[in-house]
């Protein structure tokens, strides 16, 4: 049987013009069963009633009901945020935070909740939101969100989302086996504690240091909400499930769009090389292929660098992140970096990595930046290919010129 990818929209007919926008990808229409999910919402608001008795059920600590849902089947669920046509007036955020606690779904996309074609310069996503990913329709049909193969406009803040989805089966797993791990220590990131920003641990809840994956949902107030942290000691063994999915898929966002996006706590490959262009393995720093493997989901080895210079740095839970990574208070020092041993003899290029199309420009044919967040480097690029595409917030474009 193959997995499925579930849309829903209250309005059927958009439902499967979304549907047919995703198979236009020929990759995701191979492997996976696309289907709309609900023809009514009134079929809509039969399983979400199930999903509210287990969430009683997780709050009482007693077994769930048998009754199985739609939510249940799906690999990847794509829902709307607008759904004010169905009775409840519940949102598409509202229906995503019952699905990843209460159903055992995979990756949730949601869309239009921020527009129907946006480009985000505060680089942060909306890591308030239960959904894995939020994005436009429009953007449904980029092979760039489900595939290796991209071009033109193609955030890097997205998954390549085929990988993605088995990723988080992995990750959901890696909660459950280590729910007694304290958080930064599992990653890494309390040997660069001093390095992370209030605001990003801030997300972890309020003694970030001790927090651990179980604790995670129940402390923080980015996991669970209020009345479902209240799980009795004695609860139903569906509740570890409960908490591993809210850990796996919240913790992820919180890596992907605030501790990532900063590149001064974790660094990837195209942002290092800008700092380090000595990292490539080409010495034709004018060829922006050679920039352009940086800019890849495989492993190091094959990302056109010296990645044995600096493989005591590396970030090694690439499931988390889906990219690799480096820890950069440590690389930024490490003597086996020629811009490090001898800034004075290094070269410079004018190529500069751009975030909406996920590659290497020449500087001038770009737009400057000042991305939201909490870092010393925060000035980023962009090519803006696509005239379609709305950049917000537009006040972000910097007036000076390099």
């Amino acid at each position: 049987m193959r997995n499925k990818i579930l849309v829903y929209d209250d309005d059927p007919e958009l439902a499967t013009q979304w549907k047919k926008q995703i198979e236009t990808v020929g990759a995701v229409r191979k492997s996976f069963d696309i289907e709309v999910m609900f023809e009514s919402p009134t079929e809509l608001q039969k399983d979400l009633q199930i999903l509210a008795q287990r969430q009683r059920s997780f709050r009482a600590g007693t077994p769930w009901p048998n009754e199985p849902t739609r939510f249940d089947e799906g690999e990847l669920l794509v829902i709307d945020y607008d759904l004010i046509t169905q009775e409840s007036f519940a949102t598409g955020e509202v229906v995503a935070y019952l699905a990843r606690c209460f159903s055992s779904c995979g990756v949730i996309i949601g869309l239009n909740q921020y527009g129907g074609n946006t480009f985000d310069l505060t680089l942060r996503g909306h890591p308030e939101s239960f959904c894995d990913l939020n994005i436009g329709d429009q953007q449904l049909s980029n092979p760039g969100l489900w595939t290796h193969d991209f071009k033109g406009f193609r955030p890097w803040c997205w998954p390549v989302l085929i990988d993605f989805l088995s990723s988080f089966r992995r990750r959901v797993t890696e909660a459950l086996e280590n729910a007694s791990q304290y958080v930064l220590s599992y990653f890494g990131l309390d040997g660069v504690l001093q390095h992370i920003p209030k605001s990003v641990l801030g997300f972890l809840g309020p003694d970030p240091i001790t927090t651990s994956f179980d604790q995670f949902p129940l402390k923080s107030p980015s996991g669970l909400h209020p009345r479902d942290k209240r799980v009795p000691e004695e609860s139903h063994t569906k509740a570890s499930e409960v908490i591993a999915r809210v850990a796996a898929a919240r913790l992820s966002k919180w890596l992907q769009r605030l501790v990532l996006p900063g590149q001064n706590i974790i660094v990837d490959a195209p942002h290092l090389v800008s700092r380090f262009p000595s990292l490539l393995l080409s010495g034709n720093h004018d060829n922006p292929e050679s920039w352009n493997k940086t800019a890849r989901f495989v492993e190091p080895s094959g990302l056109g660098i010296h990645h044995e210079i600096i493989s005591q740095f590396e970030f090694h839970k690439p499931d988390w992140i889906a990219r690799p990574a480096w820890f950069w208070p440590g690389l930024s020092n490490h003597p086996e970096v020629a811009e490090v041993s001898s800034p004075w003899e290094t070269e410079s290029s004018d190529l500069v990595f751009c975030e909406d199309t996920s590659g290497f420009h020449p500087k001038k044919a770009c737009r400057k930046f000042v991305a939201g967040v909490d870092s010393p480097f925060i000035i980023r690029y962009v090519k803006m290919p696509d005239t379609d595409v709305d950049y917000q917030p537009y006040g972000r474009f910097s007036s000076k010129p390099d």
